[in-house]
């Protein structure tokens, strides 16, 4: 238990930071925190409330155009803010170690990720870089990486944006810092490689006595780790306390809307609470992102029409010779929608690509709007990318550094030369307003902006155009909950006006299970499960789907340890090494010599719309969540490779 009368590992005190922007105010105003060696802290938020600038202030990397001018940060009793360069160098990795919330900016496109994970560590053990790609492979293994040893030879942009977390979070522990600071740690990982990520952080954590400041908008992972909670908005601290007193007595309405948005009403149905967004200005559901299997969430209508918006026949990518994707069918339907869920590196991400004609070694049969995607000219493919729009993972990658937002949300409007310059300009400030950005928003530059904003600069670009077929992928993964909630309603407004269907790539289910009607579950390349998403979410069949649902964050700190879970301790396999039989049967519990020599195929599971690639699937109410290996069935080798 830590000692609440000991000295803090790092105390802030009246912090204000401002911005050389005139007519603006503090973006950090007044903020004050302690951290206490050996706990866990949660500074959490919406978008845009300081955050990461408080974290940057701490490590002495605030942008050139900011600057505090007011407070004091202390860390082990050194003056942070009168620090010279090289105590800084210090403090940074050696005493401080870092995770970033955007994976891709933070790593060097230039050096592959294995050196960079221990740049550091040479540098301050005056090692050669070569000498120490052995502990790179071990720290990426530590993390949860498959095939570290031929992963870490590979550059940022071959990586999946979860990979790219997990290198971060392995350069941060490279030099076994004594505080951890974790901006979004999560935003870009599933739910089994968060529980993963969440077990690891919580043991490190103890084995080394080492603090953690854990900055996040998802509550659900500051349930699962935090002793302490801090609550910012508008760049203030209102509120704080023990997490558990913070969840059950949450005052500052900052911190209710929070709460309310992660924790799901005992009867949705009767008891849907209302609350004014004060980033959106309208009235939103908060339980619309955490509806319970069963219930339409957002009042969608699910009878999509008729005719299809998107086939995939037999889809298959190759990257030379490792198969990425191996025979993979869905069909939406207009105004429907169809979530895609699975691990990072599963190929989600490759088949988004490969339906908007990026991928070369696409083979199969692709249809939009009745055209073949993969045999279209590219007259014929500008036609169909007017039609189909994609907001990417990584929205500061998929933005011009060097443009305003504006121009980047204008910018198809005047590609496809429907309007005018100055038009297209007033369009791009409604857009931006649509999406719950200012209007002013739209001279800024992509490095203003915080992660959530970025996020909806690229949502608002992406219906530029209104697109028939809309593919999302991770669109929430850097919104906090009333951003959420009000993108949700959004999007289901859309649909319901203009009938644009949607292909929902995500990790976090409480979002796919609120807005979509068929969920297919996809792992190493290949669907899994596939079916109505009150059937999947409610009777999960495949092994692999009763782990990715086990993995979901607690609700409340009380329910920490109490969830029937299922942490897959197996390796996960890579596509350029896929296992023989069913990839799945390296980390399954159920496995047996069947599943090493057939390679199992879709198949009808219960009903005719719930189809099941298992040898073994689960029946019926089945309720063996269990940790992989604890109870394996007779003749069962989990683990024979």
């Amino acid at each position: 238990m830590i000692d609440a009368q000991q000295a803090p590992l790092l105390s802030i005190e009246n912090l204000v930071v401002t911005f050389d922007t005139p007519g603006h105010g503090p973006a950090v105003d007044g903020a004050s925190l302690d951290v206490r060696g050996g706990e866990v802290v949660g500074l959490v938020g919406s978008s845009g409330a300081g955050k990461s600038l408080t974290a940057l202030a701490v490590l002495g990397l605030l942008p050139p155009s900011a600057r505090v001018t007011q407070g004091s940060i202390r860390f082990a009793g050194v003056d942070v803010l009168k620090a010279d360069q090289e105590t800084l160098r210090r403090l940074r990795g050696q005493e401080v170690g870092t995770v970033f919330q955007d994976p891709l900016s933070a790593l060097h496109p230039c050096m592959p990720v294995g050196a960079q994970v221990i740049e550091g560590l040479a540098w301050n053990r005056g090692s050669r870089l070569a000498r120490e790609r052995g502990t790179a492979a071990a720290l990426l293994r530590d993390v949860g990486l498959p095939d570290p040893d031929v992963w870490s030879s590979r550059y940022p942009h071959e990586w999946s944006g979860g990979m790219r977390q997990r290198a971060l979070m392995a350069t941060a522990l490279a030099q076994d810092p004594s505080l951890l600071i974790v901006d979004e740690p999560t935003t870009a990982l599933d739910v089994t490689t968060q529980a993963q990520l969440l077990e690891l952080l919580r043991g490190l954590q103890a084995d080394r006595g080492m603090a953690v400041l854990l900055i996040t908008h998802d509550l659900g992972v500051v349930a699962e780790l935090a002793d302490r909670l801090y609550v910012m908005d508008a760049g203030r601290v209102v509120e704080s306390g023990s997490v558990g007193d913070v969840f059950d007595h949450a005052r500052h309405p900052a911190t209710r809307f929070l709460v309310r948005g992660r924790v799901p009403s005992r009867d949705a149905t009767h008891r849907r609470s209302r609350t004014e967004s004060p980033t959106l200005g309208k009235t939103l559901d908060v339980h619309a992102v955490v509806a319970p299997p069963g219930d339409a969430g957002l009042g969608v209508d699910t009878t999509a029409g008729e005719a299809p918006a998107l086939e995939v026949q037999d889809l298959s990518v190759r990257f030379g010779g490792t198969r990425a994707v191996a025979s993979v069918d869905l069909l939406i339907r207009e105004g429907g929608a169809l979530g895609l869920v699975g691990e990072s590196g599963c190929g989600k991400s490759t088949i988004a690509r490969a339906i908007v004609g990026l991928e070369a070694g696409a083979t199969g049969r692709i249809r939009v709007d009745g055209r073949d995607v993969l045999t279209a000219s590219p007259s014929e493919l500008r036609k169909i990318r007017r039609i189909v729009q994609v907001v990417w993972q990584d929205p500061h990658a998929s933005l011009n550094p060097r443009r305003s937002v504006g121009w980047a949300v204008a910018r198809p409007l005047r590609v496809h030369r429907l309007i005018g310059r100055t038009k297209a300009r007033l369009r791009a400030r409604e857009l931006l307003e649509r999406v719950g950005l200012p209007g002013f928003y739209a001279s800024r530059r992509p490095h203003e902006l915080s992660g959530g904003e970025r996020q909806r600069v690229a949502i608002a670009r992406a219906l530029a155009l209104q697109p028939r077929l809309l593919v999302l992928d991770e669109p929430f993964s850097a919104l906090d909950a009333a951003l959420r909630a009000g993108l949700l309603q959004l999007l289901d407004e859309l649909r319901r006006e203009l009938g644009v269907a949607y292909l929902l790539i995500s990790h976090d289910l409480s979002v796919v299970r609120a807005i979509v009607e068929t969920v297919a579950v996809a792992y190493l390349g290949r669907v899994v499960e596939q079916g109505r998403a009150t059937t999947v979410f409610s009777r999960p069949a495949h092994p692999y789907t009763q782990a990715l649902f086990s993995a979901t964050p607690v609700d409340h700190p009380r329910d920490r340890g109490s969830a029937a879970r299922i942490i897959l301790d197996g390796e996960v396999p890579s596509a350029a090494r896929r296992p023989s039989g069913c990839a799945f049967r390296t980390r399954c519990w159920k496995a047996q010599t069947a599943c090493v020599e057939r390679v199992p195929d879709l198949l009808s599971h219960l009903d005719a719309d719930h189809a099941v690639a298992c040898l073994f699937p689960g029946a019926e109410g089945e309720a063996d969540i269990l940790r992989p290996g604890s109870l394996p069935h007779e003749g069962a080798a989990p683990y024979n490779r």
